[in-house]
């Protein structure tokens, strides 16, 4: 397992450009865990460790990353994407925790168009690897039940 530190400054001009090379980050490798700390400076930031693996060659990482994005979304789709970002945003909230900590963008767009049914189906959904599964596979599967 490898780890990668990252910095999420909370300041207006930085804050989103650094989620966002997190993000692009994390598309690249199989989550496995992550540590955080508030550091109150003159910038205050997030201290991010992200622990990760390589991935490997299967199905999720030879999916054309271009069926991954909101353009290519459904009506249906769309709809379950909706109650993702909301469901990921109270989960952040609750956690104390950025929303790309819980789920990416990519990771809900992949449960939108592959619809898992249960906990093992997961496997199959890019993002989510054996820690995301467990924190969050029983309120995925409950969420898309619901939807």
């Amino acid at each position: 397992m490898k780890i990668k530190v990252f910095n999420i400054r909370l300041d207006k001009e930085h804050f989103e450009k650094d989620q966002e090379v997190i993000n692009s980050f994390l598309e690249t490798v199989r989550f496995k865990k992550s540590s955080t700390q508030l550091i109150e400076n003159k910038v205050n930031f997030w201290s991010i460790v992200i622990h990760y693996e390589q991935m490997g060659k299967n199905h999720i990482e030879t999916m054309d990353k271009n069926e991954l994005n909101e353009n290519s979304l459904t009506d249906d789709e769309k709809e379950i994407v909706a109650n993702f970002k909301q469901w990921r945003l109270d989960t952040s909230k609750s956690k104390g925790v950025p929303t790309f900590m819980i789920l990416t963008n990519k990771t809900i767009y992949s449960i939108a168009k592959q619809r898992p049914t249960t906990i093992e189906d997961l496997d199959k959904v890019y993002g989510i690897g054996q820690v995301k599964k467990n924190q969050f596979g029983d309120s995925i599967i409950a969420l898309l039940n619901s939807i």
